[in-house]
């Protein structure tokens, strides 16, 4: 059903679904790239674990790629207009930096097969 958000004292319930649903996995992830970019050329202690880390990998459900999704707003880039990703899905999220302007971003991709 489309049509207008579903508010309730000015708050957007859709919006905070989508927050309390994938959020989390967007929180932690963010974490580790703000860390992993805060440690390099660190030897702290505090960054002895994150600058052996090559890669950090998560695993879950269908239900949990939607979720994910559904936190960063990108819900339909499963293939299926507000359906659930394959049993198969993977996504993956590098974090990159450019050689020109030295700025880090981050890099999405997705098989849905």
């Amino acid at each position: 059903m489309e049509g207008k958000p579903i508010s309730m004292n000015g708050l957007d319930i859709g919006l905070e679904l989508q927050k309390i649903r994938g959020g989390s996995m967007v929180n932690d992830i963010n974490m580790h790239m703000d860390l992993k970019i805060e440690c390099l050329n660190n030897s702290a202690s505090k960054c002895k674990w994150i600058n052996d880390l090559k890669y950090h990998v998560y695993s879950g459900h269908d239900t949990t790629i939607y979720a994910f999704f559904s936190g960063l707003g990108i819900e339909n880039e499963t293939g299926k207009p507000h359906g659930y990703p394959s049993y198969s899905a993977a996504v993956f999220i590098e974090l990159w930096r450019n050689k020109n302007d030295k700025q880090y971003y981050f890099k999405a991709s997705s098989c849905f097969l």
